[in-house]
């Protein structure tokens, strides 16, 4: 099902789904941009070690397929 929008609204959806990211809205272009500058240097150093925790190590070892395959 499509949902078609008005432009006015098309633009107003476009300028929410720009200036959110990860529950904090931004109030222009300018501070978003700014954010994604200072991450590297500033917010990565911040959260990397709370990061470690919760990564997993939940891989599957797949045996390989056989080249012996007949599918068509």
């Amino acid at each position: 099902m499509e949902v078609a929008l008005s432009p006015k609204k098309k633009e107003e959806v476009e300028q929410m789904h720009d200036s959110t990211h990860d529950g904090r809205v931004f109030s222009s272009r300018v501070t978003l941009i700014s954010a994604i500058k200072e991450f590297p240097g500033v917010t990565w150093p911040e959260v990397a070690g709370s990061l470690a925790s919760r990564v997993t190590d939940n891989f599957q070892l797949l045996k390989p397929a056989s080249s012996s395959c007949t599918c068509i």
